[in-house]
């Protein structure tokens, strides 16, 4: 996971929307930009010749196991994108919010006093 110094968001736009993605939706590094697997596959070959026949129904058949290299896709650009614009208008909204709260708080000052 991503961990900031200090607690502190990231200033460039890709890293907050990275940061956001990973500590606020709960995305992992995996299913935002894609991994690269080795996956084990198992499978039943039949033996060749006179006797093949005869040895896979005796012995079952030969199991041959292969690994290959996996890469799974991270998110599309376009979803990214719609993410960073997101985070965009949640930050304009957490800003308005705690203007709001200022004014409020000012005001109860102001009828208190």
């Amino acid at each position: 996971m991503i961990e900031s110094v200090g607690n502190q968001i990231p200033s460039d736009d890709i890293s907050k929307a990275v940061f956001y993605l990973i500590k606020e939706v709960g995305l992992s590094h995996e299913e935002i930009f894609g991994s690269t697997k080795y996956v084990n596959f198992v499978e039943e070959v039949g033996r060749d010749g006179f006797l093949g026949q005869h040895l896979d129904y005796v012995l079952g058949k030969k199991k041959v196991e292969t690994t290959e290299k996996v890469s799974t896709k991270g998110m599309s650009l376009k979803a990214f994108t719609a993410y960073m614009d997101l985070l965009e208008e949640h930050e304009q909204e957490k800003e308005k919010e705690q203007k709001k709260q200022k004014v409020r708080q000012s005001m109860k000052n102001q009828t208190l006093g």
